[in-house]
């Protein structure tokens, strides 16, 4: 608690030995209401309560404050007062702890677990850590991971150019898919225009490409691809061609990507990169104009996404 001074008594002292030695020898030294007024400051500055003027800095310390006032919570923005220099808030309980931190001295910020971003000391020597960066100062945003003991075990950078850099290999699902057959069963007549249909086999690992016997379906964004088809036949005619056509579905309609006319061959292949909207419908049909019916042994359909389109 702070200072409480006594009242000022008669004859201008505040502490009673004082005052009996100021008192003349044909007056009363010490007063009633003076010893009322000393009782009356105690009582009155101990009823009032603690405030900022009768208690002292630093007096309340952390044990003697309760589980929820040493606790706080917010809505909106919180700016913490305290020390300028700090630069790292650190929370758990138990030895790993997780910290927001900021360097004093270099522009980046970082948010971590199991380690300190200022030092690079693990709180558990025995479990990996990860740390994210964020830096003005080299440009760049950062997500690393540590080893137990400590040591770098891959990053990933991305720089102002929006270049991302990885130190190890990068796994993503793949967009692509394929339909065939080798059954060779599937016949079609001379003078007949047709999809291809490949009703027996599929690889999508995507379970969303493949659809029906005779269609393929891009990726479900803007992206380059490469859409290709291949078959083998026999029977018809070696002197009159055959027409294998790439389409894709306008929403009304089958329209051309490409096409191959051939006299007749064995085999025939025909490839096409280009963009492609998300999710387009795609197809192969074959045009007989060898004079007689012709035998699919062999055909496919596949398309490789080749990356995003912005």
């Amino acid at each position: 608690m702070g200072t409480i001074q006594r009242p000022v008594k008669t004859y201008g002292n505040r502490n009673y030995v004082a005052e009996v030695a100021a008192a003349p020898g044909n007056q009363d030294p010490i007063l009633a209401s003076e010893v009322d007024n000393d009782l009356d400051t105690i009582y009155t500055a101990w009823n009032g309560g603690a405030d900022t003027v009768n208690i002292k800095d630093g007096a309340v310390t952390q044990p003697k404050l309760t589980t929820a006032q040493q606790s706080w919570s917010m809505t909106g923005s919180l700016a913490l007062p305290g020390d300028a220099t700090k630069s790292s808030l650190t929370l758990g309980s138990q030895t790993i702890k997780q910290r927001l931190q900021i360097s004093n001295t270099a522009a980046w910020s970082a948010l971590g677990i199991n380690r300190d971003a200022q030092t690079g000391a693990q709180d558990d020597g025995t479990k990996t850590s990860w740390t994210c960066m964020l830096r003005s100062d080299t440009d760049q945003f950062s997500v690393a991971r540590y080893a137990p003991g400590g040591a770098s075990a891959g990053s990933l950078i991305m720089d102002s150019n929006a270049k991302v850099t990885l130190t190890g290999p990068m796994q993503r699902r793949a967009y692509a898919a394929a339909i065939y057959d080798g059954r060779g069963t599937k016949t079609y007549a001379n003078g007949s225009t047709n999809a291809v249909e490949m009703p027996s086999t599929r690889a999508d690992p995507t379970g969303a490409m493949a659809i029906g016997s005779s269609q393929l379906k891009s990726p479900p964004f803007n992206c380059l691809g490469y859409l290709e088809g291949y078959f083998q036949i026999t029977g018809g005619n070696a002197s009159i061609g055959l027409t294998l056509t790439l389409q894709y579905w306008t929403g009304s309609a089958w329209a051309e990507l490409c096409r191959i006319a051939e006299n007749l061959q064995v085999s025939m292949h025909i490839g096409l990169m280009t963009t492609f909207n998300a999710n387009t419908q795609l197809t192969m049909s074959i045009t007989n104009g060898t004079g007689a019916t012709i035998t699919v042994t062999f055909a496919q359909l596949s398309f490789t996404d080749l990356g995003a389109n912005f």
